[in-house]
């Protein structure tokens, strides 16, 4: 005689095994996943003082979607992104895009060890190339002192160019970006961060404005930035 065979028991285990290796795949996906900017995937919110107006808060965003769409408030005519302690931030992005042009922002932040701060403009949807300029990222390396510095991307895995990284002891900031055909300007604080000139900006895409704030590793400390008179015209 046969030994009886639990037919069912041997079901639900394989069941249970093909979801969780489901489950692992999609963790494992996400991790380099970025939704696409214009489907927002969060919450839309309008500045009337800021060109353009309207913005995205999505409820996962920056590297690794590590950021979440409770850190971010919008405050009348300014936004503050929230830096928690542990892992994470925020981000917002215009939901227009732009090709040329002038690209200004002031900025406050908290010198807050571990945090880095971005202003940048970028494409992350389905199509290629995912083209990046990064205006500005403030990396913050102790209570006195941030290091500031630019690139530019054709795609997440083909930097261009990027620019020596200059001590930054203000925590409030106007940053300027001048683009004209395939030359870029960087000012802060009417004085020169950098320049950059390829044909490659020829052909880049349209692009959406960034702002993020976030710590990819634990912090004892809280960050914030705040945003403020955003402006775009075109020359």
């Amino acid at each position: 005689m046969k030994t009886p065979t639990n037919f069912n028991g041997k079901r639900k285990l394989l069941l249970f095994s093909v979801f969780a290796l489901a489950a692992s795949a999609a963790l494992i996906a996400s991790l380099h996943y970025r939704p696409k900017a214009e489907n927002c995937g969060g919450k839309i919110f309008v500045v009337k003082a800021w060109v353009p107006s309207e913005w995205c808060v999505p409820s996962r965003g920056c590297p690794w979607l590590i950021c979440s769409d409770f850190n971010v408030k919008i405050e009348n005519s300014k936004v503050v992104i929230m830096v928690p302690r542990g892992v994470g931030g925020g981000e917002i992005y215009s939901l227009e895009k732009y090709k040329e042009g002038t690209f200004s922002a002031e900025l406050n932040f908290s010198l807050s060890p571990g945090v880095r701060y971005a202003f940048f403009l970028g494409v992350f949807d389905e199509g290629e190339p995912q083209n990046e300029i990064d205006i500005v990222e403030i990396d913050v390396v102790n209570e006195s002192v941030a290091l500031v510095s630019g690139a530019v991307h054709w795609s997440a895995d083909k930097m261009l160019w990027a620019s020596p990284r200059k001590a930054l002891r203000d925590t409030s900031i106007n940053v300027t970006l001048t683009w004209k055909g395939s030359n870029l300007s960087v000012y802060v604080n009417g004085e020169f961060l950098w320049s950059w000139s390829g044909k490659e900006l020829e052909n880049f895409r349209a692009l959406h404005i960034y702002f993020n704030a976030y710590t990819p590793k634990e912090s004892s400390k809280k960050g914030t930035l705040i945003v403020r008179q955003v402006q775009y015209f075109k020359d």
